[in-house]
């Protein structure tokens, strides 16, 4: 039998899960400190802020190189690093293993598509339209699409709006933890399902499963 998402919105996060963006997001961060004289830090020791945004990238490459900036100093930095990020967003950064093909699998099944990420969306948007991903989703919402963001719950319920959908036929895709803190503010918060690569299944609503194996880098779909 053939799977039927009509109805579903699955809603993926993007670096990390769609895209693996970290040597572009590391490149970004040793531009900016190389700009002060700093040394190139080895991408490895950048990866964990990743999921935490470019500021904390930045200020984790301080903390290793034993330099201390006061906040507003930062802010200065870290206006450094967007610019030669969007002129470089798509240098290395690609869709991990499988990940095209799953996205049209899910497409024929009827399933509607969308982003919901804490990078900016104008950098969101250039990314896909990069790898040529972008015409897969109905709607791709960043960190300044609405005036609330992840975890804030109206990130994702927003998001699931603008792309036609509604909260309780759909399922949210992130790297980490995906659940928006605190949970209580989504309407009947148990109707959005959430995965994680902790788990292979993403259970959507109406009793409907997709199993993931090798949910971070080998994506396939039965």
């Amino acid at each position: 039998m053939s799977l039927d998402l009509s109805g579903v919105t699955i809603v993926f996060d993007l670096d990390g899960t769609l895209v693996d963006t970290a040597p572009d997001l590391a490149a970004a961060a040793n531009h900016v400190f190389g700009l002060i004289g700093l040394a190139p830090v080895l991408p490895a020791e950048l990866h964990p802020m990743i999921g935490r945004g470019s500021r904390a990238m930045i200020e984790e490459g301080l903390r290793l190189h034993g330099v201390i900036k006061t906040p507003a100093e930062v802010d200065r930095l870290h206006k450094l690093f967007f610019p030669y990020y969007a002129d470089n967003i798509a240098v290395l950064s690609r869709p991990f293993e499988g990940i095209p093909a799953l996205l049209d699998k899910l497409l024929q099944a009827g399933a509607r598509l969308a982003v919901c990420t804490n990078k900016l969306e104008g950098l969101s948007r250039s990314l896909l339209r990069q790898l040529a991903l972008h015409e897969r989703f109905a709607a791709i919402a960043g960190r300044d699409t609405f005036d609330v963001f992840k975890p804030a719950p109206g990130h994702l319920t927003g998001t699931i709006a603008m792309a036609g959908g509604r909260p309780e036929r759909a399922v949210m895709v992130g790297d980490s933890d995906t659940r928006p803190d605190p949970p209580s503010p989504i309407p009947d918060p148990d109707s959005i399902a959430f995965a994680s690569p902790k788990s292979n299944t993403l259970t959507v609503p109406s009793a409907r499963t997709l199993t993931f194996a090798g949910f971070r880098s080998r994506w396939t779909m039965p």
